[in-house]
């Protein structure tokens, strides 16, 4: 369990390494503002030099790693079902 759930740490954490690690502040597109950066989002430019909304690093960080989390634990649970037998014999 532990090696699964450092892989699951480091898929998280993947998206973190593209910018800071806990908080990243809002750019200037060209001559546009974007708005300012808040604890929960913040804005970059666009290829069209646009602002493009952007959730915080650690944000997304804890959002992927409670999905990513919970589909491996139905996984899991739907192989232990499968290989082990559990809805066939209900004599635990």
């Amino acid at each position: 369990q532990k090696m699964a759930f450092a892989v699951v740490l480091m898929i998280c954490l993947i998206r973190c390494v593209s910018a800071g690690f806990f908080y990243s502040e809002s750019a200037t597109c060209g001559t546009v503002h974007c708005p300012r950066a808040n604890w929960a989002r913040f804005y970059g430019c666009s290829q069209e030099g646009e602002c493009d909304f952007l959730l915080q690093p650690w944000l997304f960080m804890l959002v992927s790693f409670v999905v990513v989390s919970l589909l491996c634990s139905l996984l899991c649970s739907l192989l232990r079902c499968i290989c082990c037998g559990c809805c066939r014999d209900r004599r635990y």
